[in-house]
């Protein structure tokens, strides 16, 4: 799970808190803490609500009231209204920075691929033999860059009909054993 501080940036984040405090008006505290945060006690009234991401809790939101309690009236803040809507606007924020996280992700696993198809065509090029072309594409499999569990190289010979394997390479805690 990625840590909230890393989804949320502080240049999002505080425009959205400010237009929250002025919402609430002077005196509220707002508060986004990790799940695993504690925050000091505090004898002000407030609420907490639960950030998700996914629908797993990652972080809460608290709106603290001021000292002197909160004011009533018809003027008065709602916290019980921009709570809800400023904890849904965080985890909009969350699924946006998650999501594109994934896609950096996705492209940086694709780019590696590339890589690896790129430095293997340079090694078949060397020589048309299935046994040397074979090799060079473990080889390049066990690299770190791009790193594979299990690989084998069938080979098959036009006389007897019969495949055989010419290499194979695993990590041993990827085998297991059929019986």
């Amino acid at each position: 799970m990625i840590p909230l501080r890393r989804l949320l940036k502080k240049k999002t984040l505080e425009p959205l808190l400010s237009q929250a405090r002025t919402l609430l008006g002077p005196g509220w505290s707002i508060v986004v803490s990790e799940i695993d945060e504690t925050l000091p006690a505090s004898p002000a009234a407030g609420t907490c609500l639960p950030l998700r991401l996914d629908g797993v809790c990652i972080g809460h939101l608290h709106l603290i009231a001021p000292l002197g309690g909160p004011t009533t009236g018809p003027g008065a803040p709602q916290p019980e209204r921009v709570g809800p809507f400023l904890a849904g606007c965080l985890e909009q924020l969350l699924a946006g920075e998650a999501a594109r996280r994934s896609l950096a992700n996705e492209a940086l696993l694709k780019y590696r691929e590339i890589s690896l198809l790129h430095r293997a065509t340079l090694g078949l090029n060397g020589s048309l033999r299935p046994r040397d072309v074979a090799l060079s594409l473990l080889t390049e499999c066990q690299r770190d860059d791009l790193p594979a569990d299990v690989g084998m190289s069938p080979s098959a010979s036009f006389t007897s009909r019969r495949t055989t394997l010419s290499r194979v390479f695993s990590v041993p805690s990827t085998l297991t054993r059929r019986t």
